[in-house]
């Protein structure tokens, strides 16, 4: 009788207990850890894709405001990497594309100072997009190429500019669910020259 009283009045958890509580916080955990990743995967796709698409707008409407005020627009030497135009007050500038250690680049500069290629890397301040210091293979960033011709200019009356680009992460193998890739078509009439 005495046994039976100790047994009764032992204080613990039994071992089916022990392997339940272990099974419902290893499928707890479990859960909550997929959860957590799929939580940042989501995170870090809306934040490529944020990057791309203020990059993007930003050089559209850059470009489409000063192509659209200005008085002359023009393609020298029937190059599509180049545009340059003139404003009302007679200043001249340039937009040009290059490829620059597999990054591709927008500059924007004063004409005459026409920066060549081995001069490239010493002027990162008239950058638009990206740095051309920097290698394919970092990750973030915006690489810019061209869909096409990047700048195509019809003169006449009224003068009319398309500007075709593609905004992609500039990461050489970015993870698919971490890539993302904007298209920029854009027709743009010069006002004064209706």
């Amino acid at each position: 009788m005495n046994s039976f009283l100790m047994l009764k009045n032992s204080k613990g958890f039994t071992l089916v207990e022990l392997l339940l509580v272990v099974a419902l916080m290893a499928i707890s955990f479990g859960v909550t850890s997929d959860i957590l990743v799929t939580l940042m995967r989501s995170f870090n796709k809306t934040t490529v894709i944020t990057e791309i698409e203020q990059q993007a707008g930003v050089v559209s409407q850059m470009i489409e405001k000063e192509i659209r005020n200005a008085a002359v627009v023009t393609n020298p030497g029937g190059d599509a990497n180049i545009i340059q135009f003139e404003d009302t007050l007679g200043n001249i500038a340039r937009y040009h594309f290059q490829v620059y250690n597999s990054i591709g680049t927008l500059y924007r500069y004063p004409y005459p100072t026409v920066p060549d290629m081995d001069t490239l890397a010493r002027r990162r301040t008239y950058a638009i997009t990206g740095n051309p210091g920097l290698t394919a293979g970092l990750v973030g960033g915006v690489n810019v190429t061209c869909s096409g011709p990047c700048f195509t200019v019809n003169v006449g009356r009224p003068s009319v500019v398309q500007v075709n680009f593609v905004f992609s992460q500039a990461q050489a193998n970015p993870n698919s669910s971490y890539s993302g890739r904007i298209e920029i078509h854009n027709t743009i009439v010069v006002r004064n020259t209706y």
